[in-house]
């Protein structure tokens, strides 16, 4: 049985040049935090369409896939260009499986990738995430309520004390989020800062409520952002 090995392959970033104007960098800066989000929203639908691929065109059951790092697996075999069959695939995980170990990052995370609507005052909240990349650092984290626990840029659980847990249910009210807009975004003056972020609320009931927006020269923001920003990073500087 012949099996392929996987394709290295060698990515080449080019910058560019430093006769660039200021709002030509701008652009870039906007750009770049914009592509970033998009990628880290999006993980969740790309493991799903992975998924199914790799369930419906090989027959592989899901349990035999669970903690398998798809995307990487099917990059480096081509699976979706390359004939292999079942059998093949089966060998590949029994011989190279360690190798395509997800540390759980996938499933922590995933939740960026929801959609949803408006939250409504009161609401029964059972995970909080939130994404942040301000130019220079990008950190996601979850707030697991249900589990009394919280992950920031890692599948490592760290516990969370009661008043943070109080601090965290009373968030959405005690700072007006149910008034915000979904999105914020729009014409602002040239600056060399930016902000990406994402704030997304999973309801008792299992639906999503999402907020986000970009903002170069933070004007563009919800009213009360900076106070929900400082009480969710409070908790996430408490992380191991």
């Amino acid at each position: 049985m012949k099996i392929l090995l996987p394709l290295l392959a060698a990515a080449a970033v080019s910058m560019c040049g430093c006769q660039s104007s200021q709002t030509d960098h701008i652009e870039e800066v906007k750009e770049m935090t914009n592509e970033t989000t998009n990628e880290m929203m999006d993980e969740s639908s790309v493991y799903e369409d992975d998924l199914t691929f790799m369930v419906e065109t090989f027959g592989l059951s899901e349990e035999e896939l669970i903690g398998i790092d798809l995307k990487r697996l099917i990059d480096d075999y081509r699976l979706r260009t390359m004939d292999y069959t079942a059998e093949e695939i089966r060998e590949i995980l029994k011989d190279q499986g360690d190798m395509y170990q997800d540390d759980g990052t996938t499933e922590v995370f995933s939740i960026f990738g929801q959609e949803g609507g408006a939250l409504k005052e009161g609401a029964e909240i059972r995970r909080i995430a939130y994404y942040r990349n301000p130019g220079t650092l990008v950190q996601k984290a979850v707030f697991d309520l249900e589990h009394e626990e919280f992950f920031v840029d890692n599948p490592d659980p760290n516990p969370l004390t009661e008043e943070q847990m109080k601090l965290l249910k009373e968030l959405p009210d005690k700072w007006g989020i149910p008034k915000w807009d979904s999105w914020y975004e729009g014409e602002e003056e040239s600056g060399t800062g930016s902000l990406s972020w994402k704030l997304v609320f999973e309801l008792e009931d299992g639906t999503y409520c999402v907020y986000g927006g970009y903002t170069s020269d933070m004007t563009h923001l919800p009213e009360t952002y900076s106070d929900v920003n400082k009480e969710l990073v409070s908790v996430m500087k408490s992380a191991k």
